[in-house]
């Protein structure tokens, strides 16, 4: 019969020294009387010591007092009552406060009596750092809300500073020159910065702190401030210019006590800091901060202090900004809004245990006790790609995570923690990046619609040379038929549509923006009904398109183009607010000057603005309205933001309304949007009417043929330089109709050869600008050194941003592909009368 085999059993002894000896984790065993008979690798490294300085020692032989006498009471009460012990404790080690879990068991022998105490200690320094400075960063930007005024502030704020820093003396001073006369009624002169709140400095200090004079140039507040360290020990300055002083009486040891640092002592201080608040580069006031031991502050307060200057530099600055603006409540609650983070705190049971209220306003309210999935995707169970648990066991993840509710993108970044109890759970705070997101999506879309742009500009430039042959042939056919005839007709009717050939180039070079735009008088009616072709294949069959045009409508000054953008951005966008169907009516009204001023004086960010002269006496409105599902208030605020847009990802540039209402604003007008959630968006653009009728507002009109010579010309030939033979040919026949004989050249250097062997005297050339190898202004230079007296026309089909970057001045004189024989001829006789 065989035995059961007996499985080995560990030394208990040996499993403890393994511990010991390979674990990072701080724990340690004391005998009946104190002495360390085992201790952890992780508890020598917490303690600073060898091993050996700890075996068969006391607390007090090697450890800290405060740490040892704190120990010693915990350990002689355990040994006497037989109890275990778990304490939340607080030390400063190494110059650093650090927050511990300590749990301590008696050891027993075999009789039960007690022999010793078991002890392990879980640091959770981080957690509660972030938990407290967030708290208190948060009470900070909640005295936005309720603070009526900077000194209210600044009192609120003494009181969360000496809360925190546990410093004897915390005060807020600010520079006389930010404050107006309302907040400080009969101080004298601007160099004073005098205590806006204090708590434990002497009486005399913060009388003298209202004496103009005091912040002198020696004074140490002053030199922290200006940052000039003469008068204080450079040393003692760290990088962003703020004075922490632990110890005032050993820095100051040998001054001469009238020194500022040496009075510091002579006032009872041995910790010292001097914070400065500024605001860009303008100069607030500081925080100043003091105790009568030395040491008080410690690095991680210090540090909190810096984060905390920005925020207080703002909040002093948006006090006296809002109270001269006095609209002090509105802006600050928009301050708080925009700094807090969303900030929350889930358990190991995916259960939210907190929440802070940026995180609410980011993702909604929440039952009691609802799991962060509820919560962020309204699922029933975790998500299958949760790495939630393997989070809990390492150390901070960061990583980029999007809302698929609101399409908004965050960077979360997630610190697991133990709580007292010594439940894991982790601590997530969420970085709104979606305006980054969106900014780099719209920087990508804005390189793709510029490259549109440059191949439109290059395409225009090349259909102005085949609008100008066009012209102007259609022109010297017009010019060689009976007028009246057929064929007369016929030439007028294909110089018609060149025109339009050509308005519709120049149009091309607006959108690329390689054009600059003209102001004219415009018949918003005719506007309306010629976009009409481009809005109907828009709205499709499913958009009834309504045009309601006022008779007699008052012209605008305005540019066409400009005006034409706004409109067809409005009609888009009431097309798609319309996905089922539904009408879009476009309308026009006059505007007398009672409602023309009331519409002026609303907009979203102010009212208009008036060009110089006299108030306009009346207006002209443009409505576009749509039967469409309409639009809560709060995205009717923000519809003209720039990169706004409520269409999904990849759907829109959010840059329609942001546009549309600028261009308004340029046209010293306004743009008025009303909407509601199922009745449709109207958008109402109102702008200045000119003194003139309909009727005296005239569309662009065929040029007719001259028959003239031009003025103070000298009869002699005429050198055309154009690398296009068409077009040369046509320069050429043009000069022949005005009684000018033509030499041609195709290039610059044919130019050149051509004037050197000159023997009929020429006295004009015409030259493209933009040619292969040598360009028309390189050639002009030529001409000019040489042969001063020769004029120069220069034709071009480019864009003006083209003709700035090669060189060409208002000086010159310029024909614009395509050209009319009028403008060939006044171009020459520009020319020559600026050469004689």
């Amino acid at each position: 019969m065989s035995r059961a085999r007996t499985p080995p059993t560990l030394d208990p002894a040996l499993l403890l020294d393994s511990v010991r000896a390979g674990s990072s984790l701080v724990f340690w065993v004391r005998d009946v009387e104190g002495r360390y008979t085992t201790v952890s690798r992780g508890f020598c490294e917490l303690m600073g010591v060898e091993e050996e300085a700890c075996i068969g020692r006391t607390a007090s032989e090697f450890m800290p007092p405060e740490i040892a006498a704190f120990g010693e009471e915990v350990y002689r009460r355990i040994v006497a009552s037989g109890e275990p012990s778990a304490t939340e404790e607080t030390h400063v080690i190494g110059g650093l406060e650090r927050h511990f879990m300590v749990h301590r068991v008696p050891v027993r022998d075999r009789e039960g009596k007690v022999v010793g105490v078991f002890g392990v200690s879980t640091e959770h320094t981080v957690t509660v750092r972030i938990l407290r400075q967030m708290e208190a960063m948060n009470r900070v930007l909640a005295l936005f809300s309720h603070a009526v005024s900077i000194e209210s502030y600044a009192e609120g704020l003494v009181d969360i500073l000496v809360r925190e820093t546990g410093c004897g003396a915390v005060g807020v001073r600010a520079l006389e020159a930010v404050l107006t006369s309302d907040d400080r009624p009969g101080t004298q002169g601007r160099d004073a910065a005098p205590f806006l709140a204090q708590r434990g400095f002497p009486a005399a200090l913060t009388e003298a702190a209202r004496d103009p004079g005091f912040l002198r140039p020696e004074c140490a507040c002053a030199a922290v401030v200006r940052g000039d360290a003469s008068a204080v020990a450079p040393a003692a300055l760290d990088g962003d210019g703020c004075l922490c002083v632990p110890d005032v009486e050993s820095l100051t040891a040998g001054m001469d006590p009238a020194t500022p640092m040496a009075e510091w002592v002579s006032w009872g201080f041995r910790t010292l800091a001097i914070l400065p608040l500024y605001r860009q580069d303008e100069a607030l006031g500081c925080l100043v901060l003091g105790d009568a031991k030395p040491g008080r502050l410690t690095p991680d307060t210090i540090a909190f202090l810096h984060r905390l200057l920005p925020v207080v530099s703002e909040a002093m600055h948006r006090f006296t900004v809002e109270r001269r603006l006095e609209t002090s409540r509105t802006r600050l609650q928009s301050v708080v809004r925009a700094l807090p983070l969303p900030v929350w705190v889930v358990d190991a049971r995916y259960r939210v245990v907190f929440r802070n209220e940026a995180h609410e306003r980011h993702f909604g309210p929440a039952p009691e006790g609802s799991a962060c999935h509820q919560v962020l995707r309204g699922r029933k169970d975790p998500c299958p790609e949760c790495e939630f648990p393997e989070t809990l066991m390492r150390l901070t993840t960061r990583r980029e995570w999007q809302d698929p509710r609101t399409d908004r993108t965050y960077d979360l970044i997630a610190v697991p923690y133990d709580t007292v109890s010594g439940e894991r759970q982790r601590l997530e705070v969420f970085f709104d990046i979606t305006d980054r997101v969106r900014t780099e999506a719209q920087l990508r879309q804005t390189q793709r619609l510029d490259s549109l742009g440059s191949l439109a500009a290059g395409v225009a430039h090349d259909f102005n040379n085949i609008l100008a042959g066009i012209i102007g042939y259609s022109q010297l056919g017009l010019q060689r038929s009976k007028p009246g005839s057929d064929s007369a007709q016929v030439f007028e009717q294909v110089a018609h549509i060149a025109e339009r050939g050509a308005e519709l180039t120049r149009k091309i070079l607006a959108f690329s923006r390689r054009q600059p735009l003209k102001v004219a008088a415009l018949d918003l009616n005719a506007l309306i009904t010629d976009l009409r072709t481009m809005i109907l294949p828009l709205a499709g069959d499913r958009v009834e398109v309504v045009l309601d045009l006022a008779e007699g409508l008052w012209a605008v000054q305005g540019d066409g183009s400009q005006i034409e953008q706004v409109v067809l951005n409005l009609c888009v966008n009431a097309v798609e607010a319309m996905p089922a169907g539904g009408r879009l009516t476009v309308r026009t009204r006059n505007l007398d000057g009672q409602a023309l001023r009331r519409a002026l004086a609303y907009a979203p960010r102010g009212p208009a603005t008036l060009p110089p002269g006299p108030e306009p006496l009346h207006g002209v409105l443009i409505e576009v309205s749509d039967t469409g599902h309409g639009m809560p208030p709060d995205v009717v605020s923000q519809a003209i933001e720039p990169f706004f847009t409520t269409k999904g990802r990849g759907r829109g540039t959010g840059l329609g309304l942001s546009v549309s209402y600028g261009i308004v604003q340029q046209h010293h007008g306004n743009l008025v949007i009303e909407s509601a959630v199922g009745a449709g968006t109207t958008v109402r653009v109102f702008l200045l009417a000119m003194d003139v009728t309909p009727s005296r507002v005239s569309r662009p009109a065929c040029v007719q043929p001259a028959s003239r010579t031009p003025a103070r010309f000298h009869h002699g030939p005429a050198l055309v330089v154009e690398d296009d033979p068409p077009i040369r040919g046509l320069v050429a026949t043009l000069l022949a109709e005005l009684g000018i004989e033509a030499r041609t050249a195709a290039n610059g250097s044919e130019a050149i050869e051509a004037l050197s062997s000159d023997e009929a005297g020429i006295r004009l050339v015409i030259t493209d600008v933009a040619m292969p190898g040598m360009s028309g202004l390189m050639l002009a230079r030529r001409i000019r050194e040489v042969r001063p007296d020769v004029s120069v026309v220069f034709m071009s089909g480019c864009s003006d941003a083209t003709l700035e970057q090669v060189g060409l001045t208002d000086d010159d004189v310029l024909l614009r592909k395509p050209f009319t024989l009028e403008d060939l001829l006044s171009g020459i006789e520009a020319a020559v009368s600026r050469n004689s």
